[in-house]
């Protein structure tokens, strides 16, 4: 019990964070997009952050702050939801040929990466355990199979299982809203500098250094996220099918 409310406690936090600092990180950029062009030199993001913290410190500082933080809340989610598929393709420079050819190819390079998983021992003995737990086979259910599947099994068969597949994707979100937040940095420091002054080398090089960093975290990220859930549905499969057995056995 302990160890389930600690799981739900992580989570929240991870899930908090994985909202709000985002947002955070996006309202800025806004702010900072909405100078873009102008003829004040040194709009980067820092000197508009500066000008916020002073901002706030004034008169209505607290209905100020507030207002910043339903904004980054309510950016944050939007981005959550809407960021992993713009992700997927971003972090991976592998998959643009294909794309770019409108290939097939490129969908099994990203989520859930049908060219790691698909045809393995294990996804093949995954489903065969799906389809006697369920009785259909995953392939003939919608959406992406069988990850959906696993994921929705896990959140009825184990509060442990699901408590971690949902941190595991709480930080992938987290991970991908940051680094889009990076790339979206980059581009507005090259325009800054192409349309209005002198190019901040500072803002530029900070914004791609953290768009690999935080791509290449994003991409392990993702990839962790998927074989663990795999690995959790086979066990939390194993161990639904050993409880009927012995329940059978115990009846008769």
């Amino acid at each position: 019990m302990i160890k389930d409310a600690l799981g739900r406690f992580q989570l929240t936090v991870v899930d908090l964070f994985g909202t709000i600092l985002p947002g955070a990180v996006w309202l800025l950029l806004f702010l900072v997009g909405a100078n873009v062009g102008s003829s004040i030199p040194n709009q980067g993001p820092a000197r508009v952050l500066a000008g916020v913290i002073a901002g706030l410190s004034g008169g209505q500082g607290l209905a100020k702050s507030a207002v910043l933080i339903a904004a980054s809340v309510l950016i944050g989610a939007v981005v959550k939801i809407t960021a992993m598929p713009l992700c997927e393709v971003l972090s991976r420079p592998e998959v643009w040929p294909a794309l770019l050819r409108n290939t097939q190819d490129w969908r099994l390079r990203i989520f859930p990466y049908g060219y790691a998983h698909n045809g393995k021992a294990y996804v093949d003995h995954l489903e065969r355990r799906l389809e006697t737990a369920l009785g259909i086979h995953p392939s003939k259910l919608p959406s992406l199979q069988p990850i959906v599947t696993c994921h929705r099994y896990l959140r009825g068969a184990s509060d442990a299982f699901w408590s971690d597949a949902q941190t595991r994707e709480a930080e992938s979100r987290l991970t991908g809203s940051l680094f889009l937040a990076a790339v979206f940095s980059a581009f507005l420091a090259v325009v800054q500098a192409v349309v209005a002054c002198p190019p901040d080398y500072i803002w530029l090089l900070s914004s791609v250094t953290g768009a690999v960093v935080l791509g290449y975290s994003f991409r392990k990220a993702r990839v962790r996220e998927v074989t663990y859930m795999y690995v959790d549905a086979v066990i939390a499969l194993s161990e639904s099918a050993a409880s009927g057995s012995t329940k059978s056995q115990s009846h008769s």
